[in-house]
C-alpha cells in the first residue's frame, strides 16, 4: 500500500473507523490501540486497497475481527488469573461514563437527532432518552450490539454487514430484529413511550 493511499483512506474513513473503535471498546485507550493495530494490519494483508469494492467496508471487517480477537485473549486470561477493574473498585459502572457521552466522536450524529427550535424540556428529555439508548444498546450482547452500530451509526446495509461479519444476510436480519426488540422492551420498562 503506498503512502498516499492510507492517507486517503484515513481521510476518506478514519473518523467513521475510530467511531466505531469507540463505540466497541467503551474505552479511548482501547479505541485508539484497535484503531492503530486495524491499520497495521491492513497494510501488511493488502498490496493496494484501490483495488478493493469498498475499503471501508473492509477496514470495518478487520476491526471487527481484531476485536473479537481481544475480548477472547482478554477472557482467556481473565479464566487464569481474574483482575478487578479500578472502575469495579470504586463501584462506579462504565456504562454510565458512556452514557454521558464520553465516548462518542462525531456528537450527537450517531444517535437520535434533537428536534431543533424546540422546548428546552422537550430537548432535555430527548437527551436523556438518548442517553437511555445509547447505554441499553452498550449493554446488548456482543452478537446484536456489533450489527447494530454497523447498521445505524455507519450507515451499511444488511448485506454489507453479512459479508463484514462472515454471516447469512437474514441471519443479520433476526440480529437486529431482536436487538430493536429488546431494545424497545427496555425503553417501555423506562416508561418511554415508543
Amino acid at each position: 500500500m503506498k503512502q498516499e493511499e492510507l492517507i486517503e483512506l484515513i481521510e476518506r474513513h478514519g473518523r467513521d473507523i475510530y467511531s466505531f473503535c469507540l463505540s466497541l471498546t467503551k474505552n479511548q485507550t482501547e479505541a485508539d490501540d484497535l484503531y492503530q493495530e486495524s491499520f497495521l494490519s491492513l497494510i501488511r494483508k493488502v498490496s493496494s486497497v484501490s483495488e478493493l469494492e469498498n475499503p471501508k467496508s473492509y477496514i470495518l471487517s478487520i476491526v471487527v475481527h481484531r476485536w473479537k480477537d481481544s475480548r477472547r485473549k482478554f477472557a482467556r486470561r481473565q479464566r487464569l488469573a481474574p483482575v478487578q477493574s479500578l472502575d469495579e473498585i470504586d463501584g462506579s459502572v462504565y456504562t454510565d461514563r458512556f452514557a454521558d457521552g464520553a465516548v462518542t466522536v462525531r456528537g450527537e450524529a450517531a444517535s437520535i437527532q434533537t428536534v431543533s427550535g424546540g422546548q428546552p424540556e422537550e430537548e432535555a428529555l430527548q437527551r436523556e432518552m438518548q442517553r437511555e439508548i445509547r447505554r441499553a444498546v452498550a449493554e446488548l450482547d456482543e452478537k446484536f450490539k456489533i450489527p447494530v452500530f454497523l447498521y445505524y451509526m455507519e450507515d451499511m446495509s444488511v448485506l454489507e454487514i453479512a459479508k463484514i461479519l462472515h454471516l447469512p444476510a437474514g441471519t443479520v436480519k433476526s440480529r437486529l430484529y431482536k436487538a430493536r426488540k429488546a431494545l424497545k422492551e427496555r425503553m417501555v420498562k423506562l416508561g418511554y413511550d415508543i
